[in-house]
């Protein structure tokens, strides 16, 4: 059976996916709105993916490179990240230029690859090389089982009460993972 820090760790990635699909769904209509238009949104999305890609490659760059005692507690690292995404999805949520919103997406991106590869290296640390392709087809299926919930949900708050509101309930989430990460015992 899964040890109490598996079961966190898949609830993690879990709670993580139905955050950030949030944000992978929703940017555009509102990136769209911001700019005042799709025909001008549609030539200036390109730069905002490349801006998010570099992002996300700086987050994993920056987490391979912890000083000193972060690099050996990545629970700790983990939770920061979260926090960090949830603090940029909270700017992302409040942003009332476009300027502000591409700012806050890329801190999304950037934070979410840091969390990314220190959740990496704590299931690495937890399960034996024998399961790690089990456990990682197990991360998979929780991620999309996130991926499912968003659509069902965060796509409706978003109909209902703005885009914004639904980032903001992505934020709580991501506030939540911090927790259930934080709570992982560091080898």
């Amino acid at each position: 059976g899964a040890t109490p820090d598996l079961r966190r760790l898949f609830a993690t990635f879990m709670v993580v996916a139905v955050a950030l699909v949030g944000v992978e769904v929703l940017w555009q209509p509102r990136f769209a709105t911001l700019l005042g238009g799709t025909s001008r949104a549609t030539q200036t999305f390109g730069y905002v993916v490349v801006a998010m890609s570099l992002g996300a490659g700086l987050g994993a760059w920056l987490a391979d490179r912890l000083p000193g005692s972060l690099a050996h507690r990545p629970a700790r690292v983990g939770s920061l990240a979260l926090a960090g995404a949830a603090g940029a999805m909270v700017m992302l949520a409040s942003a009332d230029t476009f300027a502000v919103a591409v700012a806050a997406f890329v801190a999304v991106y950037t934070t979410g690859a840091m969390r990314s590869v220190v959740e990496a290296e704590l299931l690495h640390d937890r399960v034996p090389s024998s399961h790690r392709a089990t456990m990682v087809s197990v991360q998979s299926l929780s991620e999309q089982l996130g991926n499912v919930i968003a659509g069902l949900t965060l796509t409706r708050v978003a109909a209902a009460a703005g885009i914004p509101a639904a980032w903001l309930i992505g934020a709580g989430l991501l506030v939540l993972a911090a927790v259930l990460v934080l709570a992982i015992r560091e080898s």
